[in-house]
């Protein structure tokens, strides 16, 4: 008996081109995506709007240059995560494949774009904590860590909430709750102390508390728009973030809670007595968040939602020329 035929399945017989071959010409490649505009880039690859010719649906495209990345192991480990991460506040994987040059992530496109944009937003300060917040928390309920957050990796959906993306620099966390690396991973303004720490120490391990540490600074930087720590030198930065222990100091010029201003030392602490050390629980019943329904965050009114002319708008894209 011969293997049946279909659109999906390979059957025997002489007419029948090799397995292989079959496997080669209907796997997603770069041929399946029709490329939209561009929106961003750098050294090692750029992101685009496409769109898939099968489903007819709109993706944000990283598409990444082989021959500029020392080690595939963070696109495997990126590509990994969003396959099995399951959460309306983090962003999905449509597609991943490579070629001979290239390594590609088909992802969901969230046309709003980053909360870059809404910086200087004290107003609206609960409604992004909140959900911040409820992303760091599935995360680490999947086992990783993210190590990035930055208001570039938090983007805006088309009804005005947000998703925690770019997993490039998570790791997955221990049996016992660390992560030991002894590579300083992150964003220099928003990198924890004990990350900073952990550079070229043999026995360097820290938890998922140093997350928590990249959502204070977000927030510091809603309210300012600008980071508690930066300066024009980078070291005078790092040593700003090593002295820092709920001691921040806060401009007069903005009025803001009591509440607020708390959580944000409490989370720009050292990491014995970070708020979050003992996880998402410990931030979500702080005073700031009180009266939050966290069964039901997508219930609450978005105070920004994109006015898009189109399902392939990219305004909120802002690619410097």
């Amino acid at each position: 008996m011969g293997w049946c035929k279909s659109d999906k399945c390979v059957c025997a017989g002489n007419t029948v081109e090799p397995t292989v071959e079959f496997l080669k010409k209907t796997r997603v490649n770069a041929l399946d995506f029709d490329v939209i505009e561009r929106l961003g880039q750098g050294y090692f690859g750029e992101v685009s709007l496409v769109r898939d010719k099968h489903d007819g649906g709109l993706y944000a495209m990283k598409k990444l240059f082989k021959g500029r990345i020392s080690n595939l192991d963070y696109f495997m480990e990126e590509r990994d995560i969003l396959a099995q991460l399951d959460s309306p506040f983090l962003t999905s994987l449509h597609a991943a494949f490579q070629d001979q040059n290239h390594l590609y992530l088909a992802m969901e496109y969230l046309p709003g774009g980053d909360l870059m944009g809404l910086l200087d937003n004290k107003e609206n300060g609960k409604f992004y904590a909140s959900q911040m917040v409820a992303a760091v928390e599935a995360l680490h309920s999947a086992g990783y860590m993210h190590r990035d957050i930055k208001p570039n990796n938090i983007l805006i959906t088309r009804d005005g909430h947000i998703k925690l993306a770019d997993f490039g620099s998570c790791a997955r966390v221990g049996p016992d709750g660390m992560v030991r690396c002894q590579i300083s991973v992150g964003t220099p303004d928003y990198i924890s102390p004990e990350v900073l720490e952990s550079q070229n120490s043999k026995n360097a391990a820290y938890g998922l508390q140093s997350d928590w540490w990249g959502v204070g600074v977000v927030l510091y930087e809603m309210l300012f728009g600008t980071t508690p720590f930066t300066d024009d030198s980078i070291s005078v930065t790092y040593a700003n973030i090593m002295s820092a222990d709920g001691n921040i100091d806060f401009p007069d010029d903005v009025e803001v809670s009591d509440e607020f201003k708390n959580l944000i030392n409490s989370l720009l602490s050292k990491p014995a007595k970070r708020l979050g050390k003992n996880g998402a629980s410990e931030v979500k019943a702080h005073a700031f968040f009180k009266g939050i329904d966290w069964s039901n965050l997508h219930a609450m009114t978005p105070p920004f939602v994109p006015e898009l002319e189109s399902d392939t708008d990219t305004k909120y894209f802002q690619l410097d020329d």
